[in-house]
């Protein structure tokens, strides 16, 4: 009885997959400071002076407020009101930074990815008059600082508004990279563009207007002396071959001898290598040693095999022969990992595919699903039958791990 009752359910489930209904089954350091940084209460336009770190101070945690504007305006076109939200509808830019006081520059108060608006793009909205030649920034204590017109237009400067993918408790924070953490006002609520030489509240007490961080000239947060990639910034100094030399500026990130850029096109991955070539073309694993660049998918899909190749070769690769089955699952099912289909070439053929698994190049209700009769809640135990129907590759047979996988396949067929 027990048997005819799965005979029956597997029957309904063959003919359920065969009418083709395939579709059934910033928290870290944000606890120190008051806005922008301020010792005890300062009204609104008296900055205190007892702490040259304060601007780069991180806020208090309390969360940024909604309603927050930002006027932009002096010599524009199109003098703006920006709320946080406006803000955020705009093209975002992610840049890392570290958040360095001059007067704690061995101590870095914050560093991460930080997410806005480009200050150019705001600028550019805006419309800037030729007569402008510096921007002054304005926070809600009395903060000020500026810069000039040519630096605040780097891809680089934003308005920020998350760090790390995590919104920032103050409203709005500008990320100025490689400059000294008084260029790194927060709360802003005004933006002016001036025509003349505006100097911010530390700036015209003395301290450098450029505020140029010393000894780390690719704005990383390593210093030179350390940093494996001087002149480009990587803040995690990966090094995957270990050559002293980052990933950032190694042209041959796994020592394969396969170039990452190996066409010199300027795009590394623009041209893999595939087919047996490698010269005049990328490492299709940049990061992993495989000086044969061994593509499979790609070598099948051009030998007309039915599977569509990738840029990745099989060092890398999860899925060398594109078949929707990990190499690891056709390892345990027996099936040939580097191949779509029993005797499609250029591939060594044999039992490839595993919905195919009575290897006639097609799957059929009767030729594959109902193999499953008999079969389902069984558990494996090394049965090389069972173990071959367990798609799944949990050690059991079951309707949905490993007989659903044969939706929206039935009819189809493998060359």
């Amino acid at each position: 009885m027990r048997n005819r009752v799965r005979r029956v359910a597997l029957v309904v489930v063959a003919g359920v997959l065969a009418l083709g209904l395939a579709t059934l089954v910033w928290t870290v350091g944000n606890t120190v400071g008051t806005p922008n940084g301020m010792q005890g209460d300062v009204a609104l336009g008296a900055v205190d002076d007892s702490d040259p770190t304060r601007t780069s101070m991180p806020a208090a945690a309390t969360a940024a407020d909604p309603d927050w504007t930002v006027i932009v305006d002096g010599f524009v076109d199109t003098p703006l009101s920006l709320t946080i939200d406006d803000i955020a509808a705009m093209p975002p830019t992610t840049v890392y930074g570290v958040l360095i006081c001059v007067g704690l520059p061995t101590s870095p108060l914050d560093e991460g990815r930080w997410t806005g608006v480009r200050l150019g793009y705001i600028l550019e909205q805006a419309g800037v008059s030729p007569e402008a030649v510096k921007v002054a920034f304005y926070a809600d204590d009395g903060f000020t600082t500026d810069l000039p017109i040519t630096t605040a237009m780097r891809d680089d400067i934003i308005l920020a508004y998350e760090r790390d993918g995590e919104p920032l408790y103050e409203n709005l924070r500008l990320v100025v990279p490689c400059k000294w953490g008084y260029k790194w006002i927060r709360d802003l609520i005004h933006i002016e563009l001036v025509d003349y030489d505006f100097l911010g509240h530390y700036e015209s007490q003395g301290y450098s207007d450029e505020a140029e961080i010393p000894g780390d000239i690719d704005c990383d947060g390593v210093t030179d002396e350390e940093d494996n990639c001087e002149s480009v910034s990587n803040p995690d100094q990966t090094d995957t071959d270990g050559d002293s030399l980052g990933d950032a500026c190694d042209p041959d990130n796994d020592d394969d001898g396969i170039l990452d850029d190996g066409d010199g096109s300027g795009v590394e991955g623009d041209n893999p290598c595939s087919g047996g070539q490698t010269t005049d073309c990328d490492d299709n694993c940049p990061v992993v040693d495989n000086e044969e660049q061994t593509n499979t998918d790609a070598d099948l899909e051009a030998g007309g095999a039915s599977v569509v190749g990738d840029a990745l070769g099989d060092a890398c690769d999860d899925d060398d022969d594109s078949d929707e089955f990990s190499d690891d699952v056709e390892t345990y099912l027996s099936t040939v990992a580097v191949d779509n289909c029993v005797h499609s070439p250029p591939g060594p053929g044999g039992d490839a595919w595993p919905l195919d698994n009575n290897v006639d190049r097609s799957v059929t209700v009767v030729g594959d699903v109902l193999n499953y009769v008999d079969n389902i809640g069984l558990p494996v135990d090394g049965a090389p039958i069972l173990q071959r129907l367990d798609l799944s590759a949990d050690g059991s047979i079951t309707t949905v791990g490993d007989v659903l996988p044969f939706s929206g396949n039935i009819g189809a067929g493998c060359t």
